[in-house]
């Protein structure tokens, strides 16, 4: 995946044990974030030859707030994780490494202090994602198994009912019987405060079922309910993340109630930046 060589709005380092979080909200240009990138070592004629991957963050925040706890941090030899807020891709950096932060003076006119924030891991993880759908990033579209529901998502209520994953298809099948409450649900660690985000579905032609909610909303560090949107599965809910958010949470169906004969289908659904209203499949 490519760069984010400039366009972050805001970024999140936390520590995930204690869930102390520090968010940065004047982020220079000078700042860049690379993702599971080639790294090529030089030989003698040269060229260059493949020596496995690394990802790099590094930050320059233009104010002081949160430099302390970060230096705590860096001197506890304290592993962190991170979250990046782009303008369209973000990074989920769920991988915990230790980080360094240093300052930076500046005498020439014009010209900011601040410091630097940098973290690096020398290997390939698949806990460092770079993603324009988080919700993809985060969570996959998959059933590795037999039970017909989508991998990393918790499904509730399903008596009376089918569950299908086919070709990137998740189905609910009511074929007879009514049943009440269905529920398809989702979490992810995203502890950015003033993030605008989009969750949508993306129905598959053979959905005709218009009941039950689609739901976003924001859970504390101790997961209890903060702020959240909801209304019907067919448009897209818009979600501005509040203070103390530590996670993003949701419903692709909440509390739907079939009847015989109804099938929900949905493809891979969307959760990111994008401010579109239409629908569509956002997989990078």
């Amino acid at each position: 995946m490519p760069n984010i060589l400039s366009g972050i709005n805001k970024i999140a380092i936390y520590e995930p044990t204690s869930k102390v979080v520090v968010q940065l909200n004047h982020i220079s240009p000078e700042s860049k974030v690379s993702v599971n990138e080639p790294i090529e070592v030089p030989d003698s004629k040269g060229s260059g030859y493949y020596a496995g991957t690394k990802s790099m963050l590094e930050i320059l925040s233009l104010d002081d707030a949160g430099y302390s706890q970060l230096k705590t941090w860096m001197e506890a030899k304290t592993p962190v994780r991170a979250v990046v807020l782009g303008v369209q891709m973000c990074v989920l950096w769920y991988e915990s490494v230790p980080m360094t932060v240093k300052r930076r003076y500046q005498t020439a006119a014009g010209e900011s202090n601040g410091f630097w924030v940098k973290m690096a891991l020398g290997q390939e993880s698949d806990s460092i994602v770079q993603a324009e759908n988080i919700l993809y990033a985060a969570k996959g579209w998959a059933n590795a198994g037999v039970d017909g529901k989508v991998d990393n998502f918790v499904f509730s209520d399903l008596t009376n009912s089918t569950p299908t994953f086919v070709d990137g298809v998740q189905t609910i099948d009511c074929p007879t019987l009514a049943t009440a409450n269905v529920s398809i649900y989702f979490e992810l660690v995203f502890p950015i405060e003033g993030a605008i985000l989009n969750l949508y579905n993306n129905f598959d032609a053979s959905n005709d079922f218009t009941d039950g909610e689609l739901v976003l909303k924001s859970l504390d560090d101790s997961d209890a309910l903060i702020e959240e949107e909801s209304g019907t599965t067919s448009t897209v809910r818009t979600h501005v993340t509040p203070a103390d958010t530590y996670k993003v949470a949701g419903y692709l169906l909440y509390d739907g109630d079939f009847n015989g004969g109804d099938t929900f289908a949905i493809k891979l659904p969307y959760l990111g930046t994008d401010a579109r209203t239409t629908f569509g499949v956002k997989q990078q």
